[in-house]
């Protein structure tokens, strides 16, 4: 079933008819059976046609619009990127006291925090790596990030043992943070408890 069919079944079921979702969106009929034209279809909706639709069957335009919402739908793999910003915060650096620290213009690493930067020259590479003292390796998400035990902060040793604790348990979704770590500290330990009561 292509999404299109999906999407006209979903309208029905929430109005009756293709004709009474159209009323019910605000849209007009032929707006509506455009969506439906393979050789169109929703890949050329306007954003105010997609937030129409979207609040009446309750989903949000980018659901929609991404096809996440039907059947079959297969996520895009995302492209590896450099992960200065993660590392960053990690270690409790904004994008300033990374430019100082690895020697790179402010202005360029603004980008590199705002954006998630596939393309960058082996020399900033090489240099983020150096300032932030981890491979090249790790900044592109190849390897797994070491803890530096005699420099890191508290935080960061907490934050690396439970997730070490995780892996061992294959456990590696769970997403860590200054702010939650507290609660994770007390949540793991009763988590690794079922795990092992399962094994």
């Amino acid at each position: 079933m292509e999404k299109e069919d999906y999407l006209r079944g979903l309208m029905i079921a929430k109005s009756g008819s293709v004709k009474a979702f159209a009323r019910e969106a605000g849209l007009p009929y032929t707006t509506i059976t455009s969506l439906f034209d393979r050789n169109r279809g929703l890949d050329t909706a306007t954003i105010r046609t997609l937030d129409k639709i979207s609040k009446v069957l309750g989903f949000t335009t980018e659901e929609i619009r991404s096809g996440s919402i039907f059947p079959g739908y297969v996520p895009p793999e995302e492209e590896p990127y450099l992960r200065v910003k993660e590392i960053a915060e990690e270690k409790g650096l904004d994008y300033i006291g990374v430019s100082q620290l690895c020697g790179i213009p402010a202005p360029t690493l603004l980008g590199m925090f705002t954006n998630k930067p596939t393309n960058v020259s082996v020399d900033y590479l090489i240099k983020l790596a150096k300032g932030l003292n981890v491979t090249t390796d790790q900044l592109v998400g190849l390897e797994e990030r070491q803890l530096d035990e005699d420099s890191a902060r508290p935080v960061d040793k907490a934050i690396y043992h439970l997730q070490q604790a995780l892996r061992a348990y294959s456990v590696t979704d769970v997403a860590f943070s200054q702010s939650n770590i507290e609660m994770w500290m007390r949540v793991i330990p009763i988590i690794m408890h079922e795990i092992s009561k399962d094994k």
